[in-house]
């Protein structure tokens, strides 16, 4: 028999960076920190030192800890 090769899909969700988080939330450059680390913020290393933060994992997360509300 044959061996066959399975085919691995990935799912990446959408990341984003700094500047597209500071856009999204509204925090700027210099209170965003308090945003990102504040306990279990879903962020993301890509291997070159920078932070990615998943754009849905977010939403979710400052509805879940804040009044606000993205809809």
């Amino acid at each position: 028999m044959a061996a066959t090769e399975k085919e691995e899909i990935l799912f990446f969700p959408d990341l984003l960076n700094t500047t597209q988080l500071q856009k999204m939330t509204g925090y700027t450059k210099n209170n965003y920190s308090d945003l990102v680390n504040m306990k279990g913020f879903p962020k993301f290393e890509d291997g070159n030192g920078r932070v990615k933060y998943p754009r849905d994992g977010v939403r979710q997360f400052i509805k879940a800890k804040t009044q606000y509300n993205f809809d």
